[in-house]
């Protein structure tokens, strides 16, 4: 809302068209790659990516909590799977 303040605008009167971003807008498609995500939202401080398809249509959102929720279950089953070896059962 800073942009609206900035252009003395009222919240109540500011439609989000005249606000936006319009430039240097960040996407995905939905065969990027998991660290490639994390290294858009890393790089460029953001928290959400819109996913597009090849029309650049939006699709879906991937967050951050996405990212961590993955990279916990990956390194979950990594670990399920180094016990499992340490212990004999491989």
């Amino acid at each position: 809302m800073e942009k609206g303040i900035v252009l003395g605008r009222h919240a109540k009167e500011t439609l989000v068209q005249d606000i936006m971003s319009r430039k240097g807008l960040i996407s995905v498609t939905p065969d990027a790659q998991l660290f490639d995500c994390m290294e858009l939202m890393t790089q460029n401080h953001i928290r959400h990516i819109p996913v597009v398809d090849d029309t650049k249509s939006l699709i879906g959102m991937i967050s951050i909590g996405d990212v961590v929720r993955e990279m916990v279950t990956a390194h979950r089953k990594e670990m399920a799977e180094m016990s499992a070896y340490v212990a004999g059962g491989y």
